[in-house]
């Protein structure tokens, strides 16, 4: 891996991943590009190679396991275990969400995560995700006859240009805003598409709009959507030294993107020690309690799976002594210390942007660190000579968590919570440094290759 050319390729990873459906297809293009094989959930047998390169994608296509197996079971070195999570906090549309006004016409959306809300007011936005839909030339329902439940077709959509635009209220109409400013979703963050209401902007004709919107003919008939507003503006690098990069949905998609770097840039002829797997699951910023989030089973599903038919396992080994055997890296972003705000973090804990990756602990245990965690990480920035850094909340804040404490309740293995450091996370622009994305691609490398030969 070089810095430059990571750097340029998360940019443009990122341009391309404007709502979560997004995220999962650039994980798969990149997983396919480096050659690893799509192994389906459903195949009784994967019959899996020593240093073979395999993916799995859960069936609502956000979540991901990629994997390269090792020389040895699970059951007797255990897993190397790097997490990360695919969605970012967003606008979603209602089920029914036009709004007719006197002059406008707006779309209703609800909130996915704790997103900062003034930082989506008057930016330009386009709608993402995906659409569902059915052939009109047939007069019944057709039905699959593998899953025996409707047949629907489903398309990957992206507007081409800004549709929308969520405006703030002038101050001359509210002298106070900056002052107070307080946002009522439900009023204010309803965006504008139009200012006429056309016969296709009805609330009984959005499939309408829709169709027009992304090009879809008459013959198919929309049934369904997720669909999500997304700020529309390149990922770009600031700063006098272009040492910062500028963007929504670093939170979490700078980890995954590192996770990825790491696991794609082993050499093709490496066979780990141990089975290196890729963890990125959806939901963390809505709690994780989905069927393809960290609290669900598909983790633990996949991951049992490969204990069972990896090449040296023998019949009547215990899979649980796999994930006794494992250490788990749970990578979220960290809050750096703010220019303006340096009073919000601990004296002697204020991680700085492009310093290294920040161990993050907390005592009531919304982190999964532990003393013996931490070292282990250190040691492993050590040898990927990487600086590292340390987060521990004040206690007169509260304190957020992520899914390493999911994850290790789950699949009972070592695990440590880590991050880069940001300012502004949950903005529709948030600010990273250049540096510590590639400082995370290395130290995770040097995990998946703990123990083997250097190169």
């Amino acid at each position: 891996m070089e810095l430059k050319q990571t750097i340029r390729d998360y940019l443009a990873w990122q341009d391309a991943c404007p709502s979560v459906f997004h995220v999962g297809e650039a994980i798969s293009a990149k997983l396919a590009q480096a050659g690893f094989t799509r192994l389906l959930i459903q195949d009784q047998n994967w019959h899996l190679e020593a240093g073979g390169r395999y993916y799995v994608r859960h069936p609502d296509e956000k979540a991901f396991v990629a994997f390269v197996v090792g020389a040895k079971s699970p059951q007797q070195k255990g897993f190397s275990l790097l997490a990360a999570h695919t969605d970012s906090p967003v606008l979603r549309l209602k089920m029914n969400p036009v709004k007719e006004g006197p002059g406008f016409v707006r779309l209703a959306t609800q909130l996915h995560g704790g997103l900062i809300q003034r930082s989506w007011l008057d930016r330009p936005l386009i709608l993402a995700g995906k659409v569902y839909w059915t052939s009109q030339s047939s007069q019944e329902v057709v039905w699959d006859l593998d899953h025996h439940l409707p047949l629907l077709h489903q398309s990957l959509v992206r507007s081409a240009k800004p549709i929308a635009v969520i405006p703030d209220l002038a101050i001359h109409l509210d002298r106070s805003k900056n002052e107070s400013g307080a946002i009522n979703p439900e009023e204010m963050l309803a965006a504008v598409i139009g200012t006429s209401l056309s016969e296709s902007l009805t609330p009984h004709r959005f499939d309408t709009m829709l169709s027009q919107f992304f090009g879809f003919s008459p013959e198919q008939e929309i049934c369904g959507f997720d669909l999500t507003l997304a700020p529309y503006h390149p990922h770009m690098l600031v700063g006098h030294d272009e040492s910062l990069i500028l963007g929504p949905r670093h939170d979490d998609l700078a980890m995954s993107f590192a996770g990825l770097c790491a696991i794609t840039s082993l050499p093709g002829d490496f066979v780990p020690p141990r089975t290196a797997a890729l963890l990125l699951v959806d939901a963390e910023e809505t709690g994780s309690k989905t069927v393809s989030g960290a609290e669900s089973t598909f983790v633990r599903d996949i991951l049992e799976k490969i204990c069972r038919q990896h090449p040296a396992a023998e019949p009547l080994e215990d899979i649980s002594q796999a994930f006794a055997l494992s250490f788990l890296v749970s990578a979220d972003m960290a809050h750096g210390l703010h220019p303006a705000h340096p009073e919000k973090h601990d004296t002697n804990h204020k991680p700085l942007l492009n310093r290294g990756l920040v161990i993050k602990e907390n005592a009531s245990d919304r982190y999964a660190t532990s003393g013996y965690t931490a070292a282990i990480f250190r040691k492993l920035c050590e040898a990927a000579k990487v600086p590292v850094q340390h987060f521990v909340n004040r206690q007169d804040l509260a304190c957020g968590s992520t899914i390493g404490p999911i994850l290790a309740a789950n699949l009972n293995c070592q695990t440590v919570d880590v991050g880069t450091a940001m300012w502004g996370m949950h903005s529709s622009g948030e600010t990273m440094g250049a540096y510590d994305l590639f400082y995370a691609a290395q130290v995770f490398q040097t995990f998946f290759t703990a123990g083997a030969r250097s190169f």
